[in-house]
């Protein structure tokens, strides 16, 4: 396997691991079983990346990702499934996405559980380590440091056709365009689309951020505070970000209607088939912890 593959897959983990990332396929298909069969693996060693955990802190991680692993497989795992099958059958996928982003903020819950004391045993040097690796991230965004707002839209339009093709089997030229046409629409109606959208992730970093360092030492503390803004967002972004999260879930409830819409019963199959795979996939996982 090439390393520009590992290094996917091991970016990826978090968001395979929640459904809401997995139906819309984030990650091709042919990787997903390498990355279920070793997932403590790779969520290991992107925790140490973003944290700079020492030894006996990645015990820590270790273990305590095995027991929420277990927890989510036992009491999140079910409900998953149900939402994963109904998606395959639905007129309307956007009606499916409610309860799922609803198990989705149920496993965040699990895991400020989880690892609030991993968190809590962070050093001030470990936080400024996370804030630069969270920079680092952002930059991906930053259509300025991606070649340009053209080719940086561009880029982004490819990942969602290659997105779709992974789970519909093909696309048709009338369905790029729709995609572009979806994308004209959302920048039309805000041409700072890309500067909101960093500054909001900006903000939800600077919250995590500021939990983490208010509670360091403070295992229970650092659990409710982390519960708290689960809960209640609204009390801890600005009124810019909280808007613009707003229109960021509109979105993404248009284009998924849209695009499921716009698939030909032959696409519609292959996705049911995918989401079939996918279903057996997790079942065996959960069957392996």
């Amino acid at each position: 396997m090439e390393t520009s593959d590992l290094q996917n897959m091991k970016e990826k983990i978090s968001k395979i691991f929640l459904a809401l990332i997995l139906i819309l396929g984030v990650t091709s298909c042919s990787y997903r079983q390498i990355i279920f069969d070793f997932h403590s693996f790779f969520a290991t060693r992107a925790a140490v990346r973003f944290f700079d955990l020492s030894g006996e802190q990645k015990k820590v991680f270790e273990e305590r990702w095995q027991v929420f692993s277990r927890s989510i497989a036992e009491n999140k795992l079910p409900k998953i499934l149900t939402e994963l099958e109904k998606l395959g059958r639905s007129p309307d996928p956007a009606a499916v996405m409610g309860p799922l982003e609803g198990v989705g903020a149920e496993i965040i819950s699990e895991a400020c559980r989880s690892f609030s004391p991993v968190l809590a045993d962070l050093s001030p040097a470990q936080i400024n380590h996370l804030a630069d690796k969270l920079r680092e991230r952002n930059s991906k965004f930053d259509p300025e440091k991606q070649g340009g707002l053209n080719k940086y839209r561009e880029s982004r339009a490819q990942e969602m056709v290659s997105t779709i093709k992974n789970w519909f089997g093909r696309i048709t030229d009338s369905q790029k365009e729709l995609i572009r046409t979806l994308e004209a629409e959302k920048y039309s109606s805000n041409e700072l689309w890309e500067v909101n959208y960093l500054l909001y992730s900006k903000d939800a970093q600077s919250v995590l951020l500021s939990i983490t360092q208010k509670n360091l030492g403070h295992a229970k503390k650092m659990e409710q505070s982390c519960l708290d803004y689960i809960r209640t967002p609204e009390f801890f972004l600005s009124e810019q970000s909280k808007l613009f999260k707003g229109k960021l879930s509109d979105y993404r409830q248009i284009m998924l209607r849209e695009i499921f819409k716009a698939m030909e019963p032959d696409q519609r199959r292959h996705l049911i088939e995918e989401l079939r795979k996918l279903v057996e996939e997790l079942r065996a996982w959960s069957r392996g912890l």
